[in-house]
């Protein structure tokens, strides 16, 4: 996502909070789920942390949700784009799928 998507959004719904102290051009959100709570010996979190060690010297921000509303709240943002957006007469679609073994090739 972009800045001008994120605005959008927050504009268009006050109870969304921005997740950062200072503006950002562009946003990407990496969801990882788990079936039980996550602790430092889940593969999971393990895999997350790895990715985000890899990415650090490209980033200047990060939020990982502590519990299941906060997850939510972010994620309702990026939720919140395509109906936003669709206010200014825009259709945007986010997702992209990728084979597993791609990853690595997109983000390196």
């Amino acid at each position: 996502m972009d800045w001008t998507c994120v605005k959008r959004v927050l504009d268009s719904n006050k109870s969304f909070k921005y997740p950062f102290t200072a503006r950002h051009e562009f946003f990407l959100m990496v969801e990882v789920e788990s079936t039980g709570p996550i602790s430092e010996q889940d593969p999971n979190a393990e895999r997350l942390l790895n990715f985000i060690e890899s990415v650090s010297d490209h980033t200047t921000d990060g939020v990982i949700p502590q519990d299941n509303k906060q997850a939510h709240s972010i994620w309702a943002i990026r939720e919140g784009v395509a109906p936003a957006s669709g206010a200014y007469g825009y259709t945007l679609k986010f997702d992209v799928t990728l084979p597993q073994d791609c990853y690595y090739d997109l983000i390196l």
